[in-house]
């Protein structure tokens, strides 16, 4: 979890000197509970674009959604499939599919269920190394993010990896509410944002089947331009080294070296 377990949390908010927190949602979580603002910074996740290159989006054909990354509960694999599924059964005639990919040994069942409900629609793909997973993500048309409709801290505290590679890669984004994430999303006008709700999602899975190139494109550029400048690895070191100032830790030599 992004956010200690209650009984570490007391502790900490005593002795520990400097917080580092990948959210608002989270710093707000501490400063309520009595931490200075000048204890908490905020480190936000970031990724090294050089390896998520940008690339123009597929040829047409069937417009390919993806979802690229773990396969736990709390990421709702099941959630939004089932809303691509009903998709596929309400619109047959619409050239649309789901690709999974990251599916585990463990995963197997939830693989399979997948596949079945998805008719035929939704590819799924086991664990991959990082060149051919970014070249599997680069097939597709859209990335998805779509936490299911349970209130969970993860959820609400989470600043996805995955967001940031889908817009380096140059893929727009369909996903559901999800506190800040979407709120990026939303402002630089990256991808489709919608409640976590069943039909919603139903929606914005055709919304991205059926919307036209040039403004797929221009989510595209917007999505590389807003990581280059907010999401990098370049980024979260500068946050870091804010943190260690605050604390009266010289940095210098080792910016110096790295």
């Amino acid at each position: 979890d992004y956010l200690m377990a209650s009984w570490v949390e007391p502790i900490a908010r005593r002795y520990v000197d400097h917080f580092l927190v990948v959210s608002n949602v989270a710093r707000r979580h501490y400063e309520r509970r009595g931490v200075s603002p000048e204890r908490i910074t905020l480190v936000r996740n970031g990724i090294e674009p050089e390896l998520f290159p940008f690339s123009p989006l597929p040829p047409d054909g069937p417009r390919r959604i993806a979802y690229g990354g773990a396969m736990q509960d709390y990421q709702g694999i099941p959630f939004l499939s089932s809303a691509f599924a009903e998709l596929t059964r309400r619109r047959p005639e619409l050239p649309v599919e789901l690709y999974l990919i990251g599916f585990g040994p463990e995963h197997e069942k939830r693989r399979r269920w997948c596949e079945t409900i998805g008719r035929g629609r939704i590819r799924t793909q086991g664990y991959l190394p990082r060149e051919q997973f970014v070249s599997e993500l680069q097939s597709a048309h859209w990335g998805t993010l779509a936490f299911p409709p349970v209130v969970s801290r993860l959820r609400r505290d989470a600043f996805p990896y995955k967001f940031a590679e889908y817009l380096a890669l140059g893929r727009p984004v369909v996903m559901t509410d999800s506190n800040e994430t979407a709120d990026y999303c939303r402002e630089y006008e990256t991808g489709i944002v919608v409640a976590p709700e069943h039909e919603e999602l139903v929606r914005a899975y055709e919304q991205a089947a059926t919307m036209i190139r040039p403004e797929m494109q221009a989510m595209a550029e917007r999505g590389r331009k807003l990581v280059e400048t907010q999401m990098t690895w370049a980024h979260m070191q500068a946050d870091m080294y804010r943190a260690f100032r605050r604390l009266g830790v010289d940095v210098s030599a080792y910016i110096a070296e790295h």
